[in-house]
């Protein structure tokens, strides 16, 4: 059987344990702001074509 690749957190680039869900880590770990600006670069990049 094949194995799942371990989540990696697109924020500070961490993998998870097997037992560890991204949301939960986003939540836990990183700030409102951090995820703010997260989505707000990613967006920028789609809708501008920016490098992120």
């Amino acid at each position: 059987m094949a194995s799942k690749p371990q989540v990696q957190c697109p924020l500070c680039h961490i993998e998870l344990d097997d037992s560890e869900h991204l949301q939960d880590h986003l939540v836990e770990s990183h700030s409102s702001s951090e995820l703010a600006e997260a989505i707000v670069s990613r967006w920028e990049a789609t809708e501008y074509g920016y490098d992120s």
